[in-house]
């Protein structure tokens, strides 16, 4: 864990960037057809939908757990509309 209290402002502004980077990293690697990325100037994710059987989906979340919600609720409505029910 980093202790931000140590760090001068600019300092762990970076290291929150550079964490957040990673993440959004990590969500699109574990999240096919999906390209995920952090805003620094923002301060976002988003995540753009990259499938061609369905129209362009950009979503924007303010933290991580937002953002994988709407990711799955587009897919599980995404599955629903093309007829593949489980």
């Amino acid at each position: 864990m980093i202790n931000f209290e140590s760090l001068a402002p600019e300092e762990t502004i970076a290291r929150v960037n550079q964490a957040n980077r990673e993440i959004a990293h990590t969500i699109q690697a574990r999240s096919p057809g999906w390209v995920v990325m952090w805003s620094v100037w923002r301060r976002r994710f988003s995540a753009f939908g990259c499938w061609t059987s369905a129209p362009s989906v950009i979503i924007d979340a303010g933290d991580a757990e937002e953002l994988i919600r709407e990711m799955q609720s587009i897919m599980i409505e995404n599955w629903h509309q093309n007829g593949r029910h489980a």
